[in-house]
């Protein structure tokens, strides 16, 4: 886990790192989620509950995953995906 670099503020996170993106000194306001022990702390709760979870589903064959990192670029995976799965997801009253 990255130390906090003055002027740094977190930006996006995985599993593995913290992504952290230059703002200038005057508008680096870091709220309290955006800290890295609570970004170290979410990533400890993903790790404890939700990981197994994914493979639980996995294993089974249940699980199904997306990947990219604009949601109107997933959606249509996750539509086109729903709509052959599910045949009210078809539907013309499905939004």
């Amino acid at each position: 886990m990255p130390h906090r670099v003055p002027h740094r503020v977190p930006h996006r996170v995985s599993s593995s790192a913290v992504e952290y993106r230059r703002v200038p000194p005057s508008t680096a306001v870091q709220r309290e989620d955006d800290k890295p022990s609570t970004v170290r702390a979410r990533l400890e709760l993903y790790t404890k509950k939700t990981a197994p979870l994914v493979e639980f589903y996995r294993k089974r064959n249940l699980l199904h995953e997306f990947h990219g990192t604009e949601s109107k670029v997933i959606y249509v995976g996750v539509r086109s995906w729903l709509t052959a799965v599910l045949p009210i997801a078809a539907s013309p009253h499905a939004a």
